[in-house]
């Protein structure tokens, strides 16, 4: 009676090891004909993106060692579209047009511009006050990226400008700034990021910081 009664179990048992080798079978083969191809086509459609840092520009100094051109930092104010919720757009303009002074249009003006990295976050504002920055961070407004970027710097303001120069998008543009731009332009670093087929930054593979430039001395005092 007792050696039927084990036989029953370990039937039932059996057939309860069975039933659970059935399903993992199953979900491994759907994992393999259904789930593996999305993932594959999904991976395949990931790509890496470039995105340069740009470098510091190197100082100009008068032959006294006096600092003509220099950079300064300052605050820059971004938006990471990637990072607010849905819906968030325009609750995020009204904020920040009260917090910068800026027109919501103006603001969303800046937003559809993408021109210096689709992939990084937005700049809407620049020369941001320090305590606009500091209340910002407190408040912890999502997809709401604040740092610190090099400018350039002319302590002398117009003084000398005709010499000095000055420096545009791709660099110096007259005077010294673009005499001098091979020693003054650094070498820029760059960003490698994961991104998937919609653009969005999924993770940062690599980053290889910037190079400032080469101080210049002029003959000038």
């Amino acid at each position: 009676m007792k050696d039927h009664a084990s036989r029953a179990r370990l039937g039932v048992l059996g057939i309860v090891a069975l039933s659970l080798f059935a399903t993992l079978f199953a979900r491994l083969a759907h994992l393999q004909l259904v789930d593996g191809p999305q993932a594959r086509l999904a991976a395949e459609r990931n790509v890496v993106r470039v995105v340069p840092l740009p470098a510091p520009r190197g100082r100009i100094l008068d032959r006294d060692g006096a600092v003509l051109v220099d950079n300064r930092a300052s605050n820059v104010v971004a938006v990471d579209l990637g990072a607010l919720p849905e819906g968030g757009q325009r609750p995020l303009l009204r904020r920040l047009s009260e917090e910068l002074g800026l027109p919501r249009r103006v603001l969303s003006a800046r937003l559809r511009d993408r021109r210096p990295s689709p992939y990084l976050p937005v700049p809407v504002a620049e020369e941001v006050p320090d305590e606009v920055v500091v209340r910002l961070r407190e408040r912890g407004v999502p997809g709401v990226v604040a740092s610190r970027v090099a400018t350039r710097s002319y302590p002398l303001g117009t003084l000398a400008a005709h010499v000095l120069g000055y420096v545009g998008d791709e660099g110096g543009r007259a005077g010294v700034e673009q005499a001098a731009e091979s020693d003054l332009r650094g070498v820029d670093g760059e960003l490698r990021l994961e991104v998937d087929a919609e653009g969005r930054t999924l993770r940062v593979l690599g980053r290889r910081a910037p190079v400032q430039g080469h101080d210049v001395v002029l003959t000038l005092d």
